[in-house]
């Protein structure tokens, strides 16, 4: 619509995706850039006057810095909000029951986010950031590993959440003598990251820094007020507080009386006071900076583009979106992205989980395999969600809405990415949700194999739970139980495992929709029946092996015959049985469905399959129709679609059909009918206000060998006419 609308449809959503833009394009005036120390590896990459212009102050940030994001242009997003029909119409809401803000109000809002954070704000880390992260990181797994311990050897010892072991004094201690004193070696080297963050001032920069001058005045008398001469940057104030100042007498012996360790105690003391935070601010022309850290030294300014972070060369991406109102952009480097990876975390639960057990073991208790088990799926979790990662730079624009763009980051080893999928075209666009993906083989493997485990630990965590009872007649139930449904129920997992997933090909698809013709259910109105659409939801797989699918089928069925006819309380000779199913043909797909008291041509629960593919569906109808369209397409990796139209009309649709058949909906009874009528006003209303909200198009792919991450939140304002 508008380009105010864009405005506010980007303002709505700046805040939730957590910025992310930058630019450029073919024919601008560019400079080689050339790639200072330490990143010699790096190819050097041209930097073009767009980029410049659209990422605005990242073009002085160092070329070391490791993480970075900003937003652009924010008072125009602000300023498209507020003028919008969605605001006008929620304001006029607000109005009515007396909860909207004074105009004048959102007018000093309105102009002081453009003053000072209107046109250019951004936060940064600079070098030496995934380095501390990295620390933190570690950190953070002992302290978790030490507070998992302490808690299950509470659970273990009987004195639960609560147990005496937990006592903060006792969890610190423990957590700093961990691992040989490994906390204390990382405290040691821990720092603040060095942060400098900036925002662009259209006017008024000397109130700005009256305000911050005065509030010096304020500062307790520890801190140290200083001014330097930064080269290359410019003046800046500098407030500085070391620990050992802070950390006085009293909160020392308060330490050493709860640590009641004298040499941890005297360690911890010298760590303290090796500590210190800066926090500078100065003007570099109409851009206030503010800097956090241990110190000053990495205010540092590059001179110009080519030497600065937009030579990187993740930024060559950008330039492909030189033609587009680009509004945020964020920048990891790997080293930030790979401080944080640690899927290992994972273990740390479940060895002290194994660690519970085993106490619990040696007091007597027969818990059999299941410590073993919780092992061995910690191992499995952390098989599947071990990743590398590269440098990522992700953008963000405005066009029908928002769109976000991404390089690089975390690779997914779980996606099969070469492989064209089947499924991605044959999916109505009209449909509310689909998920469409192809695994690797090893990610199959591996969920299948997690799959059986957890199956596992179900029913060896089942049977120590029976044993701890104590309760003879029930366990005696359990074991007849165990014998007669385990071995059955062991015989279907094979076929499952060894034959159905075998014969499965690696593409799958999950698909909803709301246009399925409603069954006639009894005590239903007929009313609905025959006008009231439901959902319709399908899974499908590509095959490999149809002889091997229908294989598992043919043996499935006598073996799920076999364990219901097995359920006790049924009378002999009339015990539950699957019905024979009815089949039909439609060109190569051939569906298998039974026969239910309440079903529709629409509604039928069914399997199909072909040489090519599987469905399993609510709705013999939409397996025909997508099996029809699918053939492989240009599209690969992961694919993500809701549509919210959809969704808001199915329930427009509904509250309709009930307003204008509240008899025979409500039986008559008018007082239900009169309720519903009353609140009928506040849904419609509701959606009414979410037509601001189109439809989620996402996808994750590989491009050129580097992987892609692709969004379309496509919104819009609403028509002037909604009141």
């Amino acid at each position: 619509m508008k380009k105010k609308i864009l405005s506010m449809n980007s303002f709505v959503l700046a805040s939730m995706m957590s910025l992310f833009a930058s630019c450029g394009s073919e024919g601008d005036e560019t400079v080689v850039a050339k790639i200072p120390g330490g990143e010699a590896g790096k190819a050097a990459v041209e930097v073009t006057q767009a980029r410049v212009d659209a990422l605005g102050f990242a073009s002085r940030l160092p070329r070391d810095t490791e993480l970075a994001m900003g937003l652009r242009n924010l008072g125009d997003l602000v300023d498209g909000f507020l003028t919008s029909n969605f605001f006008k119409k929620a304001m006029a809401m607000a109005e009515g029951s007396g909860g909207a803000p004074p105009a004048e109000m959102l007018g000093e809002v309105n102009a002081k986010i453009g003053q000072y954070a209107g046109k250019d704000t951004f936060l940064s880390v600079g070098a030496g950031g995934a380095e501390q992260l990295g620390i933190l990181m570690d950190a953070y797994s002992i302290y978790n590993a030490a507070s998992y311990k302490m808690l299950m050897e509470g659970l273990a010892g009987g004195g639960g959440f609560n147990a005496a072991g937990m006592s903060p004094e006792t969890m610190i201690k423990d957590v700093l003598s961990a691992e040989d004193g490994k906390m204390l070696d990382l405290l040691e080297k821990l720092k603040i990251p060095p942060i400098l963050a900036g925002t662009r001032i259209t006017g008024g920069s000397e109130e700005v820094i009256g305000q911050l001058a005065q509030a010096e005045g304020q500062l307790p008398p520890m801190v140290v007020i200083s001014e330097e001469e930064i080269a290359g940057v410019g003046k800046f104030k500098i407030w500085s507080i070391a620990a050992k100042d802070a950390f006085d007498e009293n909160a020392r012996a308060q330490m050493r009386d709860g640590l009641n360790d004298a040499a941890l105690a005297e360690r911890l003391e010298k760590i303290i006071d090796g500590k210190k935070l800066e926090f500078a601010y100065g003007m570099v022309g109409d851009t206030l900076l503010v800097s956090l850290g241990s110190d000053h030294s990495h205010i540092k300014l590059a001179a110009k583009p080519e030497e600065s972070l937009l030579a990187a060369p993740e930024f060559a991406f950008a330039d492909r979106y030189a033609d587009k109102k680009l509004f945020a952009y964020e920048y990891c480097s790997e080293g930030i992205l790979a401080s944080v990876n640690r899927p290992e975390q994972i273990l740390q639960l479940t060895q002290s989980v194994q660690g519970m057990l085993g106490a619990m073991a040696e007091n007597g208790m027969d818990l059999g395999d299941v410590g073993t088990l919780v092992g061995k799926a910690g191992e499995q979790l952390v098989a599947m969600t071990k990743r590398s990662q590269t440098a990522e730079l992700g953008v963000a624009y405005l066009e029908d809405g928002i769109h976000y763009e991404s390089i690089g980051g975390y690779d997914n080893p779980a996606l099969e990415t070469e492989t064209k999928l089947v499924f991605a075209n044959a999916i109505p666009s009209d449909a509310f949700l689909s998920i469409n993906s192809a695994a690797t083989p090893k990610s199959q493997e591996q969920g299948v194999a997690l799959l059986e485990t957890m199956g596992q630990l179900v029913y060896a965590g089942g049977t120590a739970f029976g044993k701890m009872s104590g309760d003879p007649d029930a366990m005696a139930q359990f074991n007849q139980m165990d014998e007669l449904f385990r071995p059955k129920l062991l015989a279907l997992w094979d076929i499952m495992k060894n034959k159905f997933q075998a014969g499965l090909g690696n593409e799958s698809a999950l698909v909803v929709d709301l246009k399925g013709s409603m069954p006639k259910i009894p005590g239903v109105p007929n009313v609905l029946s025959a006008n009231g659409k439901v959902p319709r939801i399908l899974m499908a797989n590509t095959v490999k092996d149809r002889a091997l699918v229908s294989q598992a089928w043919d043996e499935m069925v006598p073996v799920i015959n076999d364990i219901a006819k097995s359920i006790p309380g049924q009378e002999q000779g009339a015990e539950f049985q699957l019905p024979d199913p009815v089949t039909s043909e439609k060109g190569e797909l051939k569906t298998h469905f039974i026969t239910l008291p309440f079903t529709s041509n629409d509604f039928l629960p069914s399997i199909s399959i072909s040489d090519k593919l599987f469905f399993m569906s609510t709705s013999k109808n939409l397996s025909e129709d997508i099996a029809a369209n699918a053939k492989a397409g240009d599209k690969s990796g992961m694919l993500l679609s809701m549509n919210f139209d959809a969704l808001r009309a199915f329930g427009t649709d509904w509250l309709r059909l009930v307003m204008e058949n509240t008899e025979e909906v409500f039986g008559g009874d008018q007082y239900k009918a009169d309720s519903f009528r009353e609140n009928a006003g506040t849904i419609q209303m509701v959606l009414d206000m979410t037509q601001v909200l189109n439809r989620l198009d996402a996808r994750v792919f590989v491009e050129d060998g580097q992987w892609r991450g692709s969004a379309h939140l496509k919104i819009s304002d609403l028509p002037a006419s909604v009141d």
